[in-house]
């Protein structure tokens, strides 16, 4: 029996490459357009872009329904 694939995206499929260009797309915005995309798994980008604190961010991920697959940084 086959499994569907699980494909993600990332940050910088939205242009997104530091952690606090404003100019960027705001982290929230991020998060809620991937959900609506139908994705369900992120690579959380640039440290800092995401929240750093593990417990926001698994929260931000929970009430969007994502998961994260890669870090580009320290997960703490």
């Amino acid at each position: 029996m086959s499994r569907p694939a699980m494909i993600g995206s990332a940050p910088d499929s939205w242009e997104v490459w530091f952690p606090d260009d404003p100019l960027q797309v705001p982290w929230e915005r991020f998060l809620d357009e991937v959900a609506a995309a139908g994705y369900t798994r992120i690579e959380l980008g640039p440290y800092g872009y995401l929240p750093t604190d593990p417990a926001r961010l698994r929260d931000e991920l929970a009430t969007r329904t994502l998961t994260y697959l890669l870090s580009c940084g320290p997960l703490r």
